[in-house]
């Protein structure tokens, strides 16, 4: 956990000289790294998915106390890699403007018979509530994003799969939320015809208006992030950057599907079935493709299949 947290504070340097170098030194630049920081430690440490953890935490303070220490490792080496991670994301359109939304449109409708997922979703509104769509895409997939290493940390006692699912989290957010993202960059559907003009995705909009989006966390967080993509590029170091392929809520799903299948049988079935949730959550929200979340599935399957062979030699 400590090589895990070294690598993290060492990428989280590497992005802020990145984003100095790009933007120019300054304080205000630092200010808002420094409010970066200071937003995901409340989140993280005040957060919903503290109530989860909480009972874990306190389970393995009475069994083992030794652990704690471990964990705090991972907490840190979490927020940094976050941090780090919101930071080059926020390169995005700098270093690749966003080009490959039609194509990921088009992907979309070729892979589900010439009609859009989200519609296909929205044929579904009657048996979801909104509210607890929202509360599961944002507070309950947080829970299991930020604590995934401190579980780890309290829970696992094989040092060999602590490593590969530790390699496994941190490649998911650099080289998919990072590196493939800027590579395809794009907007997502929320965002095309605003961005490339053209109404093709309005009545999504208009869908998600009647399903009662508007004033919820989700719609508010993508009003944010498209006024900091119109007022500077999107170079906003506090969160606001906009990213749609591949999807990182279903990446960080997929890791812990993953993880859960590989240790226990019995609880693998609630691991997908949230993977699944989240994958169908970022369709239905307007965050998404479809591909954007089959692709942060096969990358994490590559990506896990790869480690288990690297580290069996």
């Amino acid at each position: 956990m400590t090589v895990f947290a070294r690598f993290s504070i060492i990428y989280l340097i590497f992005a802020i000289v990145t984003t100095v170098v790009l933007y120019g030194f300054s304080f205000g630049h630092l200010m808002e790294i420094g409010f970066l920081a200071t937003d995901l430690i409340k989140y993280m440490g005040a957060g919903p998915w503290v109530m989860w953890l909480f009972p874990v935490l306190v389970y393995y303070v009475v069994r083992h106390p030794a652990r704690i220490s471990e964990a705090l490792y991972g907490f840190i080496a979490t927020i940094a890699l976050v941090c780090a991670y919101t930071l080059m994301k926020g390169t995005i359109p700098v270093l690749v403007p966003y080009w490959a939304d039609g194509m990921f449109a088009q992907w979309d409708l070729a892979l589900h018979g010439g009609v859009a997922p989200w519609e296909l979703s929205h044929r579904l509104s009657a048996y979801i509530d909104t509210d607890g769509a929202v509360r599961t895409y944002s507070g309950f997939w947080g829970a299991f994003a930020f604590s995934f290493p401190a579980f780890l940390a309290l829970s696992d006692q094989d040092p060999a799969r602590k490593v590969r699912f530790l390699a496994l989290y941190a490649l998911a957010w650099i080289l998919i939320g990072n590196v493939i993202a800027t590579a395809f960059s794009s907007v997502g559907p929320i965002y095309i015809d605003r961005y490339y003009g053209g109404d093709a995705f309005a009545p999504m909009i208009a869908s998600l208006k009647d399903l009662t989006f508007p004033g919820t966390s989700v719609d508010a967080l993508q009003t944010r992030l498209w006024e900091a993509l119109v007022t500077d590029d999107g170079m906003n170091t506090g969160g606001a950057a906009i990213s749609a392929f591949p999807s990182m809520h279903v990446a960080i799903a997929a890791v812990w599907a993953v993880y859960m299948t590989e240790r226990s049988w019995f609880f693998a079935p609630v691991a997908i079935a949230f993977a699944v949730t989240i994958l169908f959550l970022s369709v239905y929200t307007g965050w998404h493709y479809a591909v954007d979340g089959y692709a942060s599935i096969v990358c994490v399957l590559v990506l896990y299949a790869a480690l288990r062979q690297l580290f069996k030699k």
